[in-house]
């Protein structure tokens, strides 16, 4: 069984699958030696024209500040659920996903990076692209994918 003291989980921190993908996590730990980071990354809109160009920092605020109070009620949920492991948060924006999941990893020194997967195919995935897949080409330590499961 692995038992992991140091990783992180990536990517759409607040949706389901990402929940799915944190459980797995809590089990691939040990309660009293685990820490597990948790990263959000916000791709700045792209602005279209010149009249947007002017609220474009205030939304970018606004994005920010929503998203680090949503990581913050987060870790509150998760510490009170699994209590006895460490959880840390952050929030990267104006980055590039894959490349920001990366550099954290490496910067905290994880031993994996976790992350859930959509499973998307064909056009869908043509059009939204991986994440996922781009960490896994650029990461030097092992990648966990949790690939959702549509509950219907």
């Amino acid at each position: 069984m692995l038992n992991f003291k140091k990783f992180y989980y990536a990517q759409q921190i607040f949706s389901a699958e990402s929940k799915e993908a944190i459980r797995y996590a809590v089990k691939m730990g040990n309660q009293s030696q685990t820490v597990i980071h948790l990263i959000h990354t916000l791709e700045a809109p792209i602005v279209m024209d010149s009249n947007s160009a002017m609220y474009y920092q205030k939304m970018i605020d606004t994005l920010n500040a929503s998203a680090e109070n949503d990581m913050n009620n987060l870790l509150a949920e998760l510490r009170e659920k699994y209590s006895g492991y460490q959880f840390t948060g952050v929030v990267k924006d104006n980055a590039d996903s894959a490349e920001s999941i990366v550099e954290f990893a490496k910067s905290i020194e994880a031993e994996a990076i976790i992350m859930s997967s959509h499973g998307r195919r064909g056009i869908k995935r043509l059009l939204m692209g991986s994440v996922t897949e781009s960490v896994m080409r650029l990461s030097d330590i092992p990648v966990v994918i949790i690939r959702h499961q549509n509950k219907k």
